[in-house]
């Protein structure tokens, strides 16, 4: 019977981090006692280790199955047990593993109610849509029904931004499944996304439109001070529009076609311009056409403080944002030119979407020119907050970032260092014995959608970020010091950096990965495809084929 050790009374993490560490540089340096207590715990093991290694053989000998469950075990003892609880769930949640949550809700009860620091969605968010696809068969990979009626027959809070994203991503199926749950409110925006018409008109019977600065009650309802980061509503004509948008996004052609006509008696420059578009009909298919390609809570959002022309700004967002798809230089130019209104302060938050938009999409360098270019009042206020650096990165579009950087300085932080190649910045996070120096959450770009990230998460994320900026030398560094070629890291999909760059048809970074020993068998949570599978579907032959190649070889 094997012996395992015992957790001290106060277990350090950063301790065991260390002594893994050592462990590494123990065997590397052959000593023998080192060298036999890998042996002991991984018997097909031959030096020299990995870290990864260090830390299984750590946790093999405390009697646990990984380093995870270690990690967990350590922090439990800390009284950090519910931030714990909260990281399995959502990994429970995204593996779509019911038994698994509701084993954790019932030993944590507290999961139901908990907001995370710095990130104050509640739980009942994981269980929906993350990325902006339209279509049932992507709302079925996106969307955890069974989680979410798990969680909502528990008594989940449901924070309105759980269903605001409902509506966003248009998944007809989870709002279905909230409104038998009774966890929607009665508001023209929620029952607009039902399509339910019926309704839609109650909200109107006996409403005074635009009497007073507030809005009318019937349309309001449930919608007033409960939706957190959301404009407030200043005259219905805005709650009218917003609905008006929704009714499009979610392809409720009747509804909008109603709501239109209301906004149109409300704002006769908008009737106006319709006219000139060939009429309502047209106008509102184009904006269904175009629905998908408006990112969450900005279709329906208004930043014209709900005055008259929102519905005509969002129109002219989606054919700049569709001339940028197509990188169609001019007709960019020309749509800038004919709303110059989009270029005043007041429309700051657009810029900065278009300019996002732009940072993660492919030839995009001279269109976001034309536009700081252009007078835009993004390129000479007080740079407002943006992702717009961090997605060029991450989507291998470094050439944009001079550019970006009149706006946004790249952040000083080892994931941006090394996506941008400055292998001094890289370097100064680590102390000489090669351990990392920082502190997590001080390093996470994305902290409001990936919270509580760990030194690994940050030394995963800056890796895959070396890797698709085809910047070797920092990745080799990175993988030297702890970061972990096979990481579920990715994009958007829980999925290997080897998936990301086979989808995107990265042939080159395909062959680094493959030749520095990547796990070509990973296969990504929601549809249980290899790289090999995710190149196929993108149709990216010659990176299948490779893969294939590859995979056969290592049989």
């Amino acid at each position: 019977m094997t012996t395992h050790k015992s957790l001290p009374e106060n277990p350090s993490l950063d301790y065991e981090r260390k002594q893994a560490k050592a462990l590494v540089r123990a065997v590397k340096a052959d000593d023998a006692e080192a060298i036999a207590r890998v042996r002991l715990q991984l018997p097909n093991s031959d030096p020299p280790i990995s870290l990864r290694d260090a830390q299984l053989v750590i946790a093999l000998e405390y009697g646990f199955a990984g380093w995870a469950k270690l990690k967990a075990a350590i922090l439990q003892s800390s009284g950090r047990g519910l931030e714990v609880a909260y990281r399995e769930a959502c990994r429970a949640i995204d593996a779509n593993e019911v038994e698994t949550l509701k084993a954790l809700i019932t030993e944590f009860p507290d999961l139901l109610t908990v907001r995370q620091p710095e990130w104050p969605e509640v739980l009942l968010q994981q269980t929906t849509s993350y990325a902006n696809f339209p279509g049932a068969e992507n709302e079925d990979h996106y969307n955890r029904p069974q989680c979410a009626e798990l969680l909502l027959d528990a008594g989940a809070v449901v924070d309105p931004r759980v269903y605001l994203r409902l509506i966003d991503t248009g998944a007809h199926k989870m709002l279905a499944l909230f409104e038998i749950k009774g966890a929607l409110p009665d508001n023209l925006r929620v029952v607009t996304a039902l399509g339910d018409q019926q309704r839609v008109a109650a909200c109107f019977e006996g409403a005074k439109l635009l009497d007073s600065a507030r809005p009318s009650s019937q349309l309001l309802n449930a919608y007033d001070g409960v939706d957190a980061d959301w404009p407030d509503p200043k005259q219905d004509y805005q709650i009218i529009a917003d609905a008006f948008l929704y009714a499009c996004r979610l392809a409720h052609r009747e509804i909008a076609a109603a709501l239109l006509q209301r906004c149109t008696a409300l704002d006769a420059d908008l009737a106006r311009r319709i006219k000139s578009w060939e009429g309502s009909a047209a106008f509102i298919d184009f904006l269904i056409a175009r629905a998908p390609a408006g990112s969450s809570h900005d279709f329906g959002s208004a930043n014209s403080g709900g005055e008259p022309g929102m519905i005509w700004q969002r129109a002219v967002e989606l054919r700049l944002q569709q001339a940028l798809e197509e990188a169609d230089v001019d007709a960019f130019r020309e749509i800038l030119q004919s709303a110059e209104f989009l270029l005043e302060s007041r429309f700051l938050e657009a810029q900065v979407r278009i300019l996002e938009l732009a940072a993660y999409s492919e030839n995009c360098r001279e269109i976001i020119a034309v536009l700081l270019d252009s007078g835009a009042a993004v390129a000479t206020a007080e740079p407002p907050e943006s992702h717009a650096v961090s997605w060029a990165i991450e989507y291998g579009n470094t050439d944009y970032i001079p550019l970006l950087a009149r706006i946004w300085p790249v952040p000083d932080d080892l994931p941006h260092a090394a996506g941008v190649g400055d292998m001094a910045n890289v370097a100064k996070w680590f102390t000489g014995d090669g351990s990392p120096q920082f502190e997590p959450h001080r390093h996470n770009p994305f902290s409001n959608h990936f919270p509580n990230a760990s030194v690994q998460d940050i030394l995963d994320r800056a890796l895959a970020w070396a890797v698709i900026n085809r910047e070797y030398g920092i990745a080799d560094f990175l993988l030297e010091h702890g970061a972990d070629i096979n990481t579920r890291w990715s994009t958007h999909e829980p999925a290997s950096i080897l998936h990301e760059c086979a989808f995107d048809s990265r042939l080159e970074q395909v062959k680094y990965l493959v030749a520095k020993g990547v796990d070509l068998t990973i296969r990504n949570h929601r549809h249980q495809s290899t790289a090999e599978g995710w190149a196929r579907y993108g149709g990216q032959s010659e990176v299948a084929e490779f893969l294939a190649a590859a995979a056969d070889g290592a049989d």
